[in-house]
């Protein structure tokens, strides 16, 4: 996966900033699970759904390792 990281961080600031309501209620629910699911984000939500990576207060890096680890469990 080629992804220069300047363009991730300036796609998380819009999708954070589109969709601040639901970051804001993933930050309070202080929850989440990490796995891998077929045509998921990697990332399940207290209430079982696939959650969006980039809503969630963590680094652009650590965004691109997740996508990576997931795509590796597509490809198997």
């Amino acid at each position: 996966m080629t992804v220069r990281l300047s363009a991730l961080v300036e796609h998380i600031a819009r999708v954070r900033e589109e969709a601040s309501e639901e970051m804001a209620r993933l930050i309070t629910e202080h929850w989440i699970r990490v796995m891998c699911d077929h045509r998921g984000s990697g990332i399940v939500s207290r209430d079982g759904n696939t959650t969006r990576l980039e809503l969630l207060p963590i680094t652009a890096e650590l965004v691109l390792r997740i996508r990576i680890w997931q795509q590796e469990y597509e490809q198997y």
